[in-house]
């Protein structure tokens, strides 16, 4: 079953949420939540799995994602949530720039252009993925050193997120 729903009243976004993850609970099936929202995110999931551009950049626990989030888009989303500006940490914070056109062979890492601590390598080289215990990054920042890293062409499959990165271009739908 798939559910479109975009909700700009916060009421009406709080009963779904909460009726989603009663329901969710109670049948124990689960729920893919696809948002922007990082406050939502972790109100109802367990992992939070954040995409850029069509990749992986960051994977884990949604506790450890929204304490500590460790790549610069999974950091920005944060920054940009309702969320974080209620917990005191700042005004909300506005991700510079604009995503790639999917249309085009990415070269690098995907969100270079607008990542403020981009290195030079970041935009010839795409990342691959270093992988803890419970958290997966893509990303040169060295922000799991001593991980175990995967090429950025590779297939890992470990429960409980399996990481698929496929060579070739993709088409972005406008829908």
């Amino acid at each position: 079953m798939g559910l479109q729903v975009q909700l700009s009243n916060a009421t009406v976004q709080a009963q779904l949420l909460a009726l989603l993850d009663a329901l969710r609970r109670r049948t124990g099936l689960a729920v893919l939540l696809i948002t922007h929202d990082f406050g939502v995110a972790a109100e109802i999931a367990d992992r939070i799995a954040v995409l850029y551009a069509g990749r992986l950049v960051e994977e884990g626990p949604a506790a450890a994602m929204t304490a500590a989030p460790l790549h610069p888009y999974s950091r920005g989303l944060l920054a940009a949530s309702v969320m974080f500006e209620a917990a005191g940490a700042g005004r909300l914070v506005e991700i510079a720039g604009a995503p790639p056109d999917q249309c085009e062979a990415l070269v690098g890492c995907a969100f270079a252009p607008r990542c403020p601590a981009a290195m030079p390598r970041c935009r010839v080289e795409a990342p691959g993925i270093t992988a803890s215990q419970d958290r997966r990054v893509r990303c040169f920042l060295g922000v799991l050193q001593g991980r175990r890293r995967f090429p950025p062409q590779c297939h890992v499959d470990r429960d409980p997120f399996k990481v698929i990165h496929l060579t070739g271009r993709v088409a972005h739908h406008p829908n």
